[in-house]
């Protein structure tokens, strides 16, 4: 048993760690540059003073988890990393047991807030909040240990369709934007709830927040950066279908304007849980106009970030170090009451001269494996 954890924190926990070192340096940077210690201690006390607002640190170590999750599954398709495969013919005690192990570092930063947040709580005698925090920590490695448990068991067994779904591939033909909907529905369910989730939190937080005070719309405006940008494995996983698993679609002759067309509907069809959070609960908030720029800026940070991935052949680990800056790029340009619309408008010139400028020229390494 000590021989597995030991494998298991050297391929996937070491590594976890090696991979996202930027990303852990920046954030640690930013909370430790930028805020005082009374800043941290207050926003602490703010985050446990309702249930409501409890949801944009779930929403986060949410979020974290899924990154977690979709490392492991990277970690697993490589070839050398196949050995894998063999814990699952261990014992289901001692599977569980090794997993959890190795979750529980991965997990760490979580819980080391999550204790800062309970001391928080438990100053104010908030009993409440004392219960969801650990509830809440503990249904993020019970989801995690048993996604990994059953990517183990799965191995590389083939997937065989459902007679349902045999017989509606048979009678009804899907048009394109439904392509990717469905293939990242089946590929990552988990994942992509995830995302939803994360996202649908951090609105629905945000909105509350409206409740309790009056505030312009810059507030909107920082809810909907991370919470369209949270849809970056999407967006990652949306470019690798269009170009590497569906690469046939690049040697099509479809017109760019088409293409773009396409992907616009396909990223509606993603974003409808965002976009029914923004018009449910945000109409009496902010102005129409507002809410509607709110809604193509979100629109537009998709955009921008897949015709970046153009540029260059990155992994979801390099990828979210450049979001992390685009986020706070965006963020401080709302604080100065840049509109909506105008940070719309450069986002898709951004995303749309890079898609046309590098979408023949983009090469994806001939040694990854299709999925």
């Amino acid at each position: 048993m000590n021989a597995v954890t030991t494998i298991l924190n050297k391929v996937l926990v070491k590594e976890f760690y090696l991979a996202n070192a930027t990303f852990f340096l920046v954030v640690v940077g930013l909370a430790g540059g930028f805020m005082r210690s009374i800043d941290h201690i207050i926003l602490a006390e703010l985050l446990v003073s309702s249930p409501i607002l409890l949801l944009i640190p779930i929403g986060m170590w949410t979020a974290y988890s899924f990154k977690v999750t979709r490392f492991n599954r990277a970690m697993l398709k490589r070839g050398e990393n196949e050995f894998l495969y063999y814990v699952s013919t261990l014992p289901v005690r001692s599977q569980l047991t090794a997993l959890t192990k190795a979750l529980l570092v991965q997990l760490l930063p979580i819980f080391l807030y999550a204790c800062f947040l309970i001391a928080t709580a438990a100053k104010h005698g908030l009993y409440l909040t004392l219960f969801l925090i650990p509830l809440a920590c503990v249904v993020l490695v019970c989801l995690a240990v048993t996604d990994l448990f059953f990517v183990l068991l799965k191995g590389h067994r083939e997937q065989k369709l459902s007679a349902l779904a045999q017989w509606i591939h048979e009678r009804f033909t899907k048009p394109y934007p439904l392509f990717f909907p469905e293939w990242i529905v089946r590929r990552a369910p988990w994942m992509a709830i995830g995302t939803k989730l994360a996202g649908g939190l951090l609105l629905f937080g945000v909105a509350q927040v409206y409740k309790t005070d009056t505030y312009d719309a810059r507030l909107l405006g920082m809810g909907v950066v991370f919470a369209f940008a949270a849809n970056v494995n999407i967006i990652w996983e949306m470019h690798r279908f269009d170009n590497h698993h569906f690469d046939i679609n690049r040697n099509l002759p479809i017109p760019f304007a088409r293409r773009f067309l396409y992907f616009m509907i396909t990223l509606a069809i993603l974003t409808l849980p965002e976009a029914g959070l923004l018009i449910s609960h945000f109409t009496t908030a902010v102005s129409w106009v507002d809410l509607v720029g709110a809604l193509l800026f979100g629109w537009s940070i998709a955009l921008f970030l897949y015709g970046w991935l153009f540029r260059h052949t990155y992994g979801p680990e390099q990828l979210h170090a450049i979001v992390f800056f685009t986020c706070i790029g965006l963020v401080v340009l709302i604080l100065f009451k840049i509109p909506f619309l105008v940070l719309a408008s450069i986002n898709i010139a951004g995303g749309l001269y890079l898609w046309r400028k590098y979408f023949y020229t983009f090469e994806i390494p001939m040694n990854e494996e299709k999925a």
